[in-house]
């Protein structure tokens, strides 16, 4: 189905990115669609909303100049319809990653950055992504357990001081991040009167908790329970050795750090016994090289599942790096080449220049 001209009623895409790797952000973007055939009015036995799925594929494009531009590629995450207008909610490809668990559960040992992206992005199903070769060869350490697909993406991003967006593509870019300036705004594309800036905290210091795991020498209890006969997965608190791992009262199968597959044939007791993970964690801290005088000094604290041993204090200071820019500008201006992670130079009535990072936009 396309909609075009007239049809759409109404049109924004939210764009984010999150360089203090707080967050992994997700693109959005909702669509208003006159629908005079009432194609998805679930009261229309023949309507087109029959064929609608959850994360179907939407794409979204605009004129300008005489040239058709890519804003975005999204997927359906909801729908409505009411007085003959069709509502369309979706997500971008970071999104869907939200719908899907990384299973597994892994313990890193120096593994290869890349690797551990290539889980992830199997584990969702998703083969549109490009790894920067910057950082496809780092090695990673921790634990990456049983959660969400987006969360152990931000999870190895943080790791490796990098950012996942797919603004304007259906591809999802892995990569660190630049400074570099790849537009301007001018006056002539700026609202009057729509200028904002504001302060934020003083931020001296990152502090970013990190893990160090060592094996038990002896196995010991991680699951025991009453059951009935059937096939389980058991989800373990804290991760295991597979190769340790050993069960009475049911067979163990697909067994791994953070989960195996329990089978039991009669009614009874079953226990699950191995060698287990435990972290001794440790603290780094990165400071300012001298506080600024008059400022109330803020630590920005982080407990990270992961971190690459040749890179951690870059990251560190990359984190402290960004939280100097304290100064938030908020404006209204006409779109051109502007996506969220790059860099622009906002250009005053005076002609002085200003660079900033474009942390979110709403696109109408």
């Amino acid at each position: 189905i396309t909609w075009s001209d007239l049809e759409v009623k109404t049109a924004k895409v939210t764009e984010q990115i999150d360089e203090s790797n707080q967050t992994q952000p997700v693109n959005t973007a909702q669509v208003d669609i006159i629908d005079e055939n009432n194609d998805f009015d679930i009261a229309n036995p023949n309507g087109a909303w029959n064929s609608a799925e959850y994360y179907q594929k939407l794409t979204m494009q605009e004129y300008k100049d005489g040239s058709l531009i890519d804003c975005g590629t999204f997927y359906l995450s909801g729908w409505s319809f009411k007085s003959n207008v069709a509502s369309f909610k979706a997500v971008d490809a970071v999104g869907y990653l939200d719908t899907v668990t990384y299973r597994e559960g892994t313990v890193l040992d120096h593994a290869r950055a890349k690797d551990v992206i290539d889980s992830v992005m199997a584990a969702a199903g998703w083969t549109d992504y490009v790894v920067d070769d910057a950082i496809a060869d780092m090695e990673l350490v921790g634990y990456l357990k049983k959660q969400t697909c987006r969360n152990a993406l931000k999870e190895v991003c943080f790791a490796l001081g990098a950012q996942a967006t797919c603004s304007r593509s259906d591809v999802i870019t892995i990569r660190q991040p630049d400074r570099y300036i790849a537009t301007y705004v001018g006056p002539d594309r700026k609202f009057i009167g729509k200028t904002q800036v504001a302060l934020g905290d003083y931020v001296a210091q990152v502090s970013v908790s990190l893990p160090n795991y060592t094996l038990s020498a002896e196995p010991k209890s991680v699951y025991k329970a009453t059951v009935d006969p059937g096939t389980y997965a058991v989800d373990f608190s804290a991760p295991i050795d597979p190769a340790s791992i050993q069960a009475t009262g049911g067979e163990v199968s697909n067994a791994h750090e953070g989960y195996c597959i329990l089978t039991v044939k009669a009614a009874g007791e079953c226990e699950i016994t191995a060698k287990t993970y435990t972290s001794q964690d440790f603290t780094l801290t990165q400071d300012v090289d001298s506080l600024d005088a008059g400022q109330t000094a803020v630590t920005k604290k982080y407990t990270a599942a992961l971190y690459c041993p040749s890179q951690i204090y870059k990251v560190m200071k990359q984190l402290l790096s960004y939280y100097q820019l304290r100064k938030t500008l908020q404006m209204t201006y006409l779109l051109d080449k502007e996506i969220a992670g790059k860099w622009v130079g906002v250009t005053d009535t005076e002609n002085q220049v200003s660079s900033a990072l474009i942390k979110e936009q709403t696109i109408d």
